[in-house]
């Protein structure tokens, strides 16, 4: 008797299941504007093509594919977001860490150092005024060292 009864409800409940004609170029579930397939998560209306990026969140808003703990793209990513990985994004989560400026592509752990600038271009924390690495900083620089080469 109980298997008379829920048949005709599983019967309703299944027609809601199939989705539409999925070749309907309108078809767009979460009603963003972008239809499917062009849309990578159809399943959230902050998530399409040309969505603003809301960086280190683990979303990939505007499908853009990359890493969402790579803002500048050098394919390092800072230390605490070490394999991290962003929803829906294959192969996120494995960059290296040490980007010590993730918003300049010139400065990772790669980088070429460029002395007496200011910046830490290859992320090593050590001075930028000591090229010699004797521990003292060139005196043009406020340093004792008059020959840091």
């Amino acid at each position: 008797m109980r298997i008379a009864v829920l048949l005709p409800l599983l019967a309703l409940a299944a027609c809601n299941l199939v989705p539409p004609d999925l070749e309907d170029a309108a078809y767009d579930p979460d009603g963003d504007g972008v239809p499917w397939p062009e849309d990578c998560d159809s399943g959230s209306a902050d998530v399409y093509p040309g969505a603003d990026e809301i960086w280190y969140d683990g979303v990939d808003q505007d499908c853009g594919g990359d890493d969402d703990f790579d803002q500048d793209g050098d394919g390092f990513v800072p230390a605490e977001y070490e394999g991290v990985v962003t929803e829906g994004v294959p192969g996120s989560g494995t960059l290296p860490a040490g980007d010590c400026d993730d918003l300049e592509a010139a400065v990772n752990p790669d980088a070429i150092e460029v002395w007496y600038d200011g910046v830490d271009q290859d992320c090593d924390e050590a001075s930028d005024y000591d090229a010699d690495a004797d521990g003292f900083e060139h005196a043009d620089h406020g340093g004792d060292d008059c020959d840091d080469e």
